[in-house]
């Protein structure tokens, strides 16, 4: 069961509620005041259960450059013979 089962816990600014921001204007024509809060405590607990196995292998592919595409190197099946 330990190699199936994965569990998280994540905790973020546990000592502070809120964020406040406040921005003033001042032109000659206006004036502007502006608060803005945004919450940022919080707290996330996940579970991740793996099913079955997985085994797959990765092929590696040979990269082509483009030279090799100029020069008609690589995929010949589009090309006049």
């Amino acid at each position: 069961m330990k190699d199936k089962l994965s569990l998280s816990l994540s905790i973020t600014e546990p000592f502070r509620s809120n964020l406040k921001y406040t921005i003033d204007y001042l032109d000659t024509t206006f004036k502007s005041h502006s608060v803005s809060t945004q919450y940022v405590r919080s707290a996330n607990v996940s579970a991740y259960w793996r099913f079955g196995k997985f085994n797959a292998s990765v092929k590696k592919v040979r990269k082509s450059s483009a030279d090799d595409k100029m020069e008609g190197g690589g995929n010949t099946s589009n090309q006049v013979r």
